[in-house]
């Protein structure tokens, strides 16, 4: 079952976008997981998610590296209020 918010032709101009919205989140002992690699490429002629693999090492390594940060502290932001 492909994620029913996807865009069909997502996949179309972008790996990415198409790797992404139709790899499946399983429930696994009380755990969200991402569908294995084999299942998600079983539903696409053989293609192997690579791309969106490689993004998501990629951003996992600049957060080990600090170069970006995974949140902002809410404390440390101050948040105009609307004053209406």
């Amino acid at each position: 079952m492909a994620n029913p918010g996807a865009r069909e032709d997502a996949g179309d101009h972008d790996p990415i976008a198409h790797q992404i919205t139709t790899r499946q989140a399983i429930k696994q002992n009380g755990r969200m997981k991402a569908e294995e690699k084999d299942d998600w490429k079983g539903r696409n002629e053989d293609r192997s998610p690579d791309d969106l693999d490689s993004a998501v090492c990629g951003l996992g390594l600049a957060i080990r590296r600090k170069v970006i940060r995974p949140y902002i502290d809410a404390r440390a932001v101050a948040v105009p209020r609307d004053e209406g």
